[in-house]
């Protein structure tokens, strides 16, 4: 009576092992597949050059604003420190020792400024988004 007892146990663990081999299985070659999804997207996230060369005239209009706004920036910076407003100007002419030396930033502009920067990344980021596609998952290889 014994041993057929011990016959019955040796034979489902003979058949949980063949379930737990098959589920293994299964489970090393879904991760397989996933992995190969996940370099495909490493693999085109990394290759920048790839993706200019797909989208020179998106790449070139971004550059050509970065550049505009670079270049507008810098000369309105250069006209404000080099030009007084006209009530300095006027100033000067009637009463020189009268005239500020140096002229700071309010809290108030400086926050603005920071803000306006904020809205353009935003604003320039949300286009490029619209007009990049997403990437496609990668074709099956088998």
């Amino acid at each position: 009576m014994g041993d057929e007892s011990k016959s019955v146990v040796a034979a489902d663990d003979h058949l949980a092992a063949e379930e737990l081999e098959r589920r293994v299985a299964l489970i090393r070659e879904n991760m397989t597949e996933v992995v190969h999804e996940l370099d495909y997207r490493r693999s085109e996230l990394h290759d920048v050059q790839e993706k200019l060369k797909k989208r020179t005239v998106v790449a070139a209009v971004g550059g050509g604003v970065l550049v505009a706004a670079s270049a507008a920036l810098g000369f309105s910076v250069y006209r404000s420190r080099t030009r007084r407003p006209r009530s300095e100007t006027a100033r000067a002419l009637i009463a020189p020792q009268l005239v500020r030396v140096t002229r700071y930033e309010s809290l108030l502009h400086k926050f603005v400024s920071a803000a306006a920067g904020a809205l353009v990344t935003m604003a320039v980021k949300a286009v490029a988004l619209r007009l990049m596609p997403a990437p496609q998952p990668a074709a099956e290889a088998e």
